[in-house]
């Protein structure tokens, strides 16, 4: 009606219904879906990854599914029923799609594969494995995060192992005997040492304490018969030894642990005393010194 009313003759043209008008080229609008060729393109571009292709082409993935479909159905209609071309082309854009994620996923489970093999291996100590992927997607940054990971721990058990290959070079050759024994009264640890004093040399590991007690000194025996800390003595007026005896406990692992430290102090002790005899001589010998002085006076009177 309004085009009736507005009209400048006595029929209604298309400029009185106001309609958009075609493009000069004759080209497609913004709206016109892409062609096969182009299609082909973006994908060839794209190595046959649909997202990204479909992404080239400013489509959604399943809009380039709906148009794949339409291209195959628009092909067999040619020479087929209709229902037959579409089912046929449903079918082969589906065993394309199928084809793609498969080839997609193939690498991925070859990861994810490796990536479970790596974290058994760190399971059990070991991180020397490492892991490459080529491919270029996100998982590259998940890849890199676990090599990184592996090198870092790597690192840490390397710095590990040299800190207690440090510590038992100091305790096997410290002069000092220690026995490290656990809940059950069985040795953990014996340095070389306590191997010397306790063992006649032979290792001390896996023994029973008290078995390695019974072969000892009874001095020893009575001394951790006593329990605590204290001292003792070993051998004859002549030639005796002296040792002080600390024991300490401790939780290792969420079990009660004993150390055991027995040190020599006879070297010391000897050296103490001659110090010792040594301040009573200068002592006397001062003392004799002023007892002398007056007599000697006396006799040269």
């Amino acid at each position: 009606q309004r085009a009736a009313l507005l009209a400048r003759g006595e029929t209604v043209s298309a400029a009185d219904l106001d309609l958009p008008s075609a493009p000069a080229n004759g080209g497609s609008t913004s709206n016109e879906e892409p062609d096969r060729a182009v299609i082909e393109a973006a994908l060839e571009r794209n190595g046959g990854v649909l997202a990204q292709a479909a992404a080239d082409l400013g489509l959604s993935r399943q809009a380039l599914y709906r148009r794949l479909d339409r291209l195959a159905t628009a092909a067999l209609s040619t020479w087929l029923q209709p229902w037959a071309a579409a089912a046929i082309a449903a079918v082969a854009v589906a065993s394309i799609v199928g084809t793609l994620i498969w080839r997609a996923l193939v690498p991925m489970r070859a990861l994810f594969r490796a990536l479970a093999g790596t974290v058994a291996s760190y399971r059990d100590g070991d991180f020397s494995f490492g892991i490459t992927w080529d491919k270029a997607s996100d998982l590259i940054e998940l890849v890199d995060a676990h090599n990184a990971l592996g090198t870092a721990l790597r690192e840490q058990r390397l710095a590990l192992v040299q800190r207690e290959l440090l510590l038992d070079t100091m305790v096997q050759n410290t002069p000092v005997s220690m026995v490290l024994v656990d809940a059950a009264h069985r040795v953990v640890l014996g340095n070389l040492a306590a191997r010397r004093m306790l063992g006649e040399g032979r290792r001390l590991e896996g023994r029973a304490f008290e078995d390695v007690l019974a072969s000892t000194d009874p001095a020893v025996r009575e001394a951790f018969e006593r329990g605590g800390d204290g001292m003792f003595t070993v051998g004859d007026a002549d030639d005796e030894d002296i040792y002080h005896l600390a024991r300490r406990s401790f939780r290792l692992n969420g079990r009660i642990h004993e150390l055991v430290l027995l040190r020599q102090l006879t070297a010391e002790l000897r050296r103490q005393e001659v110090q010792t005899w040594k301040k009573v001589i200068r002592v006397i010998s001062h003392e004799l010194n002023n007892s002398l002085a007056p007599i000697a006076s006396l006799a040269h009177s």
